[in-house]
């Protein structure tokens, strides 16, 4: 259903945004301070790729364990629906944390990625990391209009918890992973029906 919603709404080069939040699995604690004996949070984040045009979800993927574990979660599914819709990521919004040189393996050479460097992120790489600062320099305006975009992941991301709440109730990996899909799916659905 959820490669439907995908298919039918979206073009077949999609410019996307993407971002992570996280859901808690306990009542009393927030997910990004808290941490158990185990070593990882008593939270689920999950990483949603947006279609910038039409609001859905292009993509999702949940992990326990960090956000980079919902990133590459995501982009696992994106190539499942890559090749189910016929589709390729023309553009890609990051934030801050994916200001890595390995952040580029994840897409397609043809991609275009924004990001903002960090203060020690390094120009120096391959010719593909050089051009995301050539293209930042010689119109700085344009590219931070572009990378603003991804600011509305976050109303997205708002109206979902306050249509299924904060909490994911299950507690095994396997049934969360289903709570964060049914999020994604009825996201879309709802979105679909804006549109």
């Amino acid at each position: 259903m959820f490669i439907l919603t995908v298919k039918r709404k979206c073009d077949k080069k999609v410019d996307t945004i993407g971002d992570a939040t996280g859901y808690t699995l306990t009542v009393t604690k927030h997910y990004r301070t808290q941490v158990d004996k185990e070593g990882y949070r008593k939270f689920v984040y999950s990483f949603n790729l947006i279609d910038v045009k039409t609001g859905l979800y292009v993509c999702y993927g949940s992990g326990v364990r960090s956000e980079k574990e919902a990133f590459e979660n995501a982009i696992k599914m994106l190539r499942k629906v890559e090749k189910a819709a016929g589709m390729t990521v023309n553009s890609a919004r990051r934030d801050r944390y994916y200001s890595y040189q390995s952040t580029l393996g994840y897409f397609d050479n043809e991609t275009i990625l924004y990001i903002l460097p960090k203060s020690n992120t390094k120009i120096n790489g391959s010719s593909r990391w050089r051009n995301i600062f050539r293209r930042l320099m010689k119109n700085p305006l344009s590219y931070l209009v572009e990378y603003y975009k991804r600011e509305n992941s976050e109303s997205g991301f708002s109206t979902d918890k306050r249509m299924v709440g904060w909490k994911i109730w299950q507690k095994r990996d396997e049934r969360v992973d289903t709570a964060i899909s049914c999020v994604a799916v009825l996201h879309n659905l709802f979105r679909m029906g804006y549109s």
